[in-house]
């Protein structure tokens, strides 16, 4: 197996290796296609911490802080919300919301990245589907637009 060179081959490749734990949405794949300025090892470290870390904190029973335990064992940032005026925003909460098996997710939870530069800051939003007992990815690529960011 080839080690991923690119964004999308580390989302491919992490979606074969952990297809019992993650479901990626199209949209998911196609933010990381665009995510060309990003680290295609970063990518992959944080699906796999997403993976292995986060999906028994979310459907374990081992209790204590989800927030606490994930950031401490991954080293990555974790947020279940978005700051109040984003997600009360028409032209930025859109971007935290996608159609799931005819009902809308929010998708404000997500992992930061460590990438420091505009094109390089990852954020991989989530939810999490407890029927199927899966952490379903719908955006893994650049920072979704926000206030401070010019991209609207």
């Amino acid at each position: 197996m080839d080690i991923p060179a690119t964004p999308i081959e580390s989302l491919s490749l992490s979606e074969r290796a952990f297809a019992d734990r993650l479901v990626f949405l199209d949209q998911a794949r196609r933010s990381a296609a665009a995510f060309t300025k990003g680290s295609a090892r970063e990518v992959w470290a944080v699906l796999r911490s997403i993976a292995v870390i986060l999906y028994p904190l979310v459907f374990g029973d081992a209790g204590g802080s989800i927030i606490h335990d994930y950031e401490s064992q991954s080293g990555f940032e974790l947020k279940f919300r978005e700051m109040k005026h984003i997600k009360q925003s028409d032209a930025y909460g859109k971007y935290r919301s996608v159609a799931y098996e005819g009902q809308q997710k929010d998708i404000s939870a997500h992992v930061k990245g460590k990438g420091p530069k505009k094109g390089e800051s990852l954020r991989v939003h989530f939810f999490a589907d407890y029927r199927l007992r899966k952490i379903v990815i719908a955006h893994c690529g650049e920072h979704l637009p926000a206030y401070d960011t010019p991209t609207l």
